[in-house]
């Protein structure tokens, strides 16, 4: 694909080259990632970051009936989007002239278990390039497998932006955070209704689960305010294969160079295990019930967050569908507001299996 037919007047120089060669590969494979492992210890302490720490993924005595041990976390797995794509060749090449920010994601699964301590790896592939009043805006699909499996454990696709670092933008200025598409817009965060959270129950067994749909478009409430410390993100960035160097947002760092005053963007998402049990959706196992992370139909992030801005979530139940008999899939917005802005800076459409026992 020839650049000019990507490039508009006002970005030239590595942008274009990028696009050239970006728009030439499209559909082929520009990285790979592995083979790497999740060991114990990780899972431990990346549940403890995101408050899931759950017999599945935390006990090594826990077996599931197929006789498997712990597995990890979905979004543990997610996290390593970015990094992923930062160190294909191309980008990693340009880590001085571009930088790239992560927008969106779209159709994120998780079709099989990883468990704990297995062998695994990551195929990265281009899908979409284009440009937009922000800079180059790039769509990877991401797959990841653990040897030996006939299935993959996540596949995912992560949208983009890329921009070229002071010096190479061609006196173009993006906006204070670029977006991936128009239809994006951010959320007005005085727009949300209050909502009612699911009422509090002991069990969370069928019954529980059969009673969900009659909540189907309502709102579940604001849970209570958080925040996330430059150590959390630190050791957020360090868990996933990022060292905190690419300055998450282009938010500036601190003296330290591997801290960055900007929250992952994936840290936010993840988020969602600690806020859903908040408004009544539960993510811990119990005798009666196991949550899983089906995936993420969609997500957008509408701006950097600083570490100790205080967060909150505002909760939407969009779905309940009845699978096999147990088996209940709950699609949940969520819109996470960032304390001082008036619009919210995530929103994800993330779908849970919740497996009720006979």
């Amino acid at each position: 694909m020839p650049a000019d037919q990507v490039t508009p007047n006002g970005y030239p120089g590595v942008l274009a080259d990028l696009a050239a060669r970006f728009g030439d590969a499209r559909g082929a494979v520009i990285g790979t990632s592995g083979p790497f492992r999740v060991s114990q210890p990780e899972e431990d302490a990346f549940a403890a970051l995101i408050g899931d720490w759950d017999p599945m993924h935390n006990d090594p005595a826990w077996r599931m009936a197929a006789g498997d041990g712990p597995i990890v976390l979905g979004f543990h797995v997610l996290a390593r989007v970015e990094q992923g794509l930062r160190s294909c060749p191309v980008i990693a090449g340009l880590a001085r002239t571009v930088h790239a920010r992560t927008v969106g994601l779209d159709n994120v699964r998780f079709p099989a278990p990883f468990p704990v301590g297995a062998l695994a790896s990551a195929e990265i592939s281009i899908s979409g390039v284009s440009f937009n009043e922000a800079g180059l805006a790039l769509t990877t699909k991401h797959r990841y497998c653990v040897d030996g499996a006939s299935r993959p454990v996540m596949v995912a696709q992560l949208l983009t932006v890329v921009t070229a670092r002071d010096g190479d933008d061609g006196g173009r200025q993006p906006g204070p955070f670029p977006l991936a598409s128009s239809d994006t817009a951010p959320v007005l965060i005085r727009e949300l209704p209050e909502g009612v959270p699911v009422p509090t129950s002991s069990r969370h067994d069928s019954a529980f689960y059969d009673a969900l749909p009659r909540r189907i478009g309502q709102w579940l409430g604001t849970t209570p305010w958080t925040c996330i410390s430059d150590r959390e993100a630190h050791a957020f960035a360090l868990l996933t294969g990022d060292d905190g160097t690419n300055g998450h947002g282009d938010l500036p760092s601190r003296a330290h160079p591997f801290l960055s005053r900007g929250v992952p963007p994936l840290q936010l998402l993840a988020l969602r295990a600690y806020f859903s049990p908040l408004v009544g959706l539960p993510v811990l196992t119990d005798e009666s019930m196991m949550a899983f992370n089906y995936g993420v139909d969609r997500a957008r992030w509408h701006g950097a967050v600083h570490t100790g801005t205080r967060l909150r979530d505002h909760v939407q139940l969009l779905g309940v569908q009845a699978r096999r008999p147990g088996d209940h899939l709950v699609t949940t917005r969520h819109i996470l507001e960032a304390e001082g802005s008036d619009h919210g800076a995530l929103v994800a459409d993330c779908k849970t299996l919740y497996r009720t026992s006979s």
